[in-house]
Order: structure tokens, then C-alpha cells, then sequence
């Protein structure tokens, strides 16, 4: 299943598909994607449980005809069936460590100082816990990473010593503020594809979508991400 921005039907007439059925090229393009790429785990069954349950939105792939390819271009955050607005690509690899784990993968990164770090290997979890506070969900995201630094290059001529230390630090720091001002967006849009409010109705058994829909814009969350580097590969 996926969101096609765009027109479907002539997504579905493109001339290079005609020998090929274009549903199976895309089914393997998003499983491709989902298994070493930044796209979260996506199919009918989880469309339909995301759909169903109570306290959560669902998504979906975003794709869509650029000349006569078709590209991932990012996820579509829907709230019902309705299509509210797209997670693209640069914002894709914070929403799946949120909501998914990944089991292997590769990312670069941009330090402050204009160093380049490029990780593979790259193994997550997002570990979530909720408190209830004066009577309002207070939540935290533990998200826990381990990677190989495959790659790192610094602007300097001279050559630098490598400060993992400082690394794992900047890159935790980094997630940690891009998944809050994601998380701050789907508020603001009144949306939860995290699943927040299904989290919460665990620990509240007078849980009920009109006092959520109250809570959610202005809930409290908190992100903490630990980056562990256990091996590196190139260093320029």
C-alpha cells in the first residue's frame, strides 16, 4: 500500500511499465526500502491496526511519477483515511527510528564543525514510557543505536584525531532535536502516528478520545538518545 502524489491512474500508464506490472515493481521498491533504507515497516496489516486502534494515526509510503520513474519521495501522515501531510526523505530516518526498528541501514550526518560521518550497520530501538502527572500523560522516548562509523572525513587539510566520544554526543543531539520538532509538528496538526494516545490508554483506564484530543497538543515529551559506535571503518 502507498499514497501516490499525483495522479495514480497515470502512474499505472507509464510507458516503460507496459512489459512489467507495476504494482510488483513498486512492492519491491518499498520492501527494498523498508529493509535497508529509512522507510518504516508499512503494509495492509499494520495499515489496518494503525487504522483501528484507538490512540493512533496511520502512514503510509509517499511515492510518485517523476518523468517516466516512479521514486519514494517520503511518507504520508494520514489521520483517518485522510491524507494530512508528507514526512519527505530528510525527516524520513528520525520518523523510523521513532516508530520502528532498524535492523541494519546507513546514514550520513553533518557535524558542527563541518565533519562528515557516514554510519552503516546501524542497529535501533525506541523504548517509550509514560507517567501520569497531575492527571496529564507526561511521555519519554529512550532510543537506543548502535553502529559502525563506516566513514569520516573532516574540512581540514591537516589530519584531525577521530573524538568518538564527541561523535556519538553530536549525533544524539542531533535526533534528540529532530525528532521533537517532529514530534512538535504532528501536535500541531493533531496527529499521532506514534501511536502517543494508544501508549497512554495503557496507564489510564478512563482514556477517552475527546479528553486526548484535549491533551495531545500540549502533551509533554521527552527524547533522549544514546549512540554507541562500536567500530570504525574509513578515516580521511
Amino acid at each position: 500500500m502507498a499514497v501516490v502524489d499525483g495522479d495514480a491512474s497515470e502512474l499505472l500508464k507509464i510507458e516503460k511499465f507496459k512489459t512489467e506490472n507495476v504494482s510488483l515493481f513498486v512492492q519491491e521498491m518499498l520492501d527494498q526500502s523498508m529493509k535497508s533504507d529509512n522507510l518504516p515497516e508499512s503494509n495492509l496489516q499494520t495499515y489496518l491496526f494503525q487504522f483501528t486502534q484507538n490512540g493512533q494515526d496511520p502512514y503510509l509510503p509517499l511515492i510518485k511519477q517523476i518523468e517516466d520513474n516512479i521514486k519514494i519521495i517520503g511518507i504520508a501522515i494520514l489521520k483517518d483515511d485522510r491524507y494530512v501531510f508528507p514526512i519527505f526523505m530528510e525527516e524520513a530516518f528520525t520518523f523510523k527510528c521513532l516508530v520502528d526498528k532498524y535492523k541494519q541501514g546507513l546514514q550520513r550526518f553533518t557535524l558542527e564543525n563541518g565533519e562528515m560521518v557516514v554510519l552503516d550497520n546501524l542497529r535501533s530501538k525506541a523504548h517509550y514510557e509514560v507517567k501520569i502527572k497531575k492527571g496529564r500523560p507526561e511521555f519519554t522516548i529512550n532510543l537506543k543505536m548502535k553502529t559502525r562509523l563506516q566513514e569520516f572525513t573532516s574540512p581540514k587539510k591537516k589530519r584531525v584525531a577521530l573524538d568518538k566520544k564527541h561523535i556519538q554526543k553530536e549525533i544524539a543531539g542531533q535526533l534528540e532535536k529532530n525528532s521533537l520538532k517532529l514530534i512538535k509538528k504532528f501536535q500541531k496538526h493533531g496527529v499521532d502516528p506514534l501511536g502517543l494516545g494508544a501508549k497512554y490508554r495503557e496507564h489510564d483506564r478512563s482514556f477517552n478520545k475527546k479528553k486526548w484530543k484535549r491533551f495531545y497538543p500540549t502533551a509533554k515529551v521527552h527524547v533522549h538518545v544514546n549512540v554507541n559506535i562500536k567500530q570504525t571503518g574509513t578515516v580521511n
